[in-house]
């Protein structure tokens, strides 16, 4: 499917069927300010075919075919062989004509081989890759610039055997590469320029019937994930630190967690009580990669992260990899107020029992105005 210059607008989802690629002409990326919906500015003028979610649409703007493919994969009868590639598209979110935060511009979900390249990605109220048990994933050469309040990168859960490689991925809340997952194991991440990632947490205020309260309106959708955190104080019993969950949503102020993205939906959620003092619910630490949950063996070389809220790199229950070759700088500052956070962050930050990593070769830095604290 060849999708011709111009803008086109996407009232409703977009499923994609096996093997049918998906290609517009071609981006031409320049750095600068990103203009809204209705002017003409540097980032869209990168684009020449652009697939825009039309004011009030309020779903994702990707999906995969949702009667599955008739090509299985003999070991993972779940999973369909998709084998296709997107290519040449700028995907604009209009975050600020969408009600909903799961207004993602790709959920790809039990596929194996798809291949995003030259793509480009701007103002998302969800995320700009939204990918569940999926393998062989490859994103190349592609850029997406988030929404700082409410928009997210990439969140990959179980995806294994895939690369990322040579992407520009910048703002937004939470991580800019939230890896997750037991099934998220052996896979690349190199030559990637991470930025400017900004933290979101959510108070908690206490939990009865399974059902957490938090003080301020949240960002959560049912089946996006969660994580817990405490600071200081006791979080429920029932939960663990760095195990990412998926939200049920039950209120502006409340949710609830399941231990998967089915779950979720199904309303199918864990037991919790209790938690003390200050805990959080939270979209995973800002981080330009943040590895969590039981992932394994990830080689992440190369990389340029610089400027989030907290660490460049944090791996938390996360087991083997390297971690090489990387520019890891000036983390630990705070984007929306362009000041330090006064808190001591890393350029490799091992949380929770984290293990068996190399770290070697890397340049950890900060400056007159942005002081990272440690290296690793």
């Amino acid at each position: 499917i060849f999708i011709p210059e111009g803008e086109w607008y996407c009232e409703n989802t977009l499923h994609l069927h096996p093997r049918v690629n998906l290609k517009g002409t071609g981006m031409n990326f320049v750095d600068g300010t990103y203009p809204l919906i209705s002017t003409d500015l540097e980032y869209r003028k990168s684009a020449n075919s652009t697939l825009v979610l039309k004011s009030g649409a309020n779903v994702p703007l990707i999906d995969l075919d949702p009667t599955g493919g008739s090509l299985r994969i003999t070991n993972a009868p779940a999973k369909t062989q998709y084998g296709i590639t997107i290519e040449g598209i700028l995907f604009h979110g209009n975050w600020e004509n969408q009600s909903r935060y799961d207004c993602h511009a790709m959920k790809l979900m039990n596929a194996w081989g798809i291949k995003i390249v030259n793509c480009g990605f701007a103002r998302w109220k969800g995320y700009e890759m939204f990918v569940l048990d999926c393998n062989g994933i490859f994103v190349w050469d592609s850029f997406g610039i988030g929404q700082d309040t409410s928009g997210k990168a990439i969140f990959l859960w179980s995806v294994a055997d895939s690369i990322i490689h040579r992407n520009k991925f910048g703002g937004g809340s939470g991580p800019i590469v939230w890896i997750a997952g037991a099934d998220s194991w052996f896979s690349h991440y190199h030559d990637n320029m991470l930025y400017n990632a900004n933290r979101k947490r959510y108070t908690a205020s206490g939990v009865s019937a399974n059902t957490i309260t938090v003080t301020a309106a949240h960002t959560y959708e049912t089946g996006m994930p969660v994580e817990v955190l405490s600071d200081g104080g006791t979080i429920p019993t029932g939960t663990t630190e760095s195990t990412c969950y998926f939200a049920i949503k039950t209120g502006s102020t409340s949710l609830k967690l399941a231990t998967t993205y089915a779950n979720a939906l199904a309303g199918t959620a864990i037991s919790i009580s209790g938690g003390s003092g200050t805990w959080y619910v939270f979209h995973g630490f800002a981080s330009g990669i943040y590895a969590s949950s039981g992932a394994v063996g990830l080689t992440l070389n190369n990389n340029r992260t610089e400027q989030h809220y907290d660490s460049g790199i944090t791996l938390a229950k996360a087991y083997g990899g390297t971690v090489t070759g990387g520019i890891l700088a000036q983390n630990g500052w705070y984007t929306q107020g362009q000041v330090m956070t006064g808190e001591s962050m890393a350029g490799v930050e091992l949380r929770n029992g984290a293990r068996d990593f190399v770290i070697e070769g890397n340049s950890f830095f900060g400056s007159a105005d942005k002081v990272q604290a440690y290296g690793v």
